[in-house]
């Protein structure tokens, strides 16, 4: 009877123990999932912080640019060549952009 009640202790045993590894790596796991998701949030943030401040510079470029021409050529010419150059530069940004998309 001795030996049977050993060996039924021994396996609760070995069955708690490994119910607590399982637990432990499940904590690491999300833990470490937790850590990259918290990095992501802040690099995006970040990200989308360093976008705000390249809007503005282009719009400040664009602001200055439409000025000196204008005073060159006069308001609306003045518009017009600074909208022709903006779509120009956008569209040969979009062909590199999507031209090298599926190269790897």
């Amino acid at each position: 009877m001795s030996l049977l009640g050993d060996l039924l202790k021994t396996a609760s045993d070995a069955m708690r123990l490994s119910s607590d590894v399982i637990r432990y790596q499940m904590v690491t796991r999300k833990r470490a999932v937790r850590r990259r998701v918290s990095r992501f949030v802040i690099c995006l943030a970040m990200g989308l912080i360093a976008l705000g401040f390249v809007g503005a510079g282009i719009g400040l470029l664009l602001h200055g640019a439409y000025l000196l021409v204008a005073d060159a050529v006069g308001g609306g010419p003045s518009g017009l060549i600074i909208g022709a150059a903006s779509i120009l530069l956008a569209g040969l940004l979009m062909l590199l952009a999507c031209g090298t998309g599926g190269r790897s």
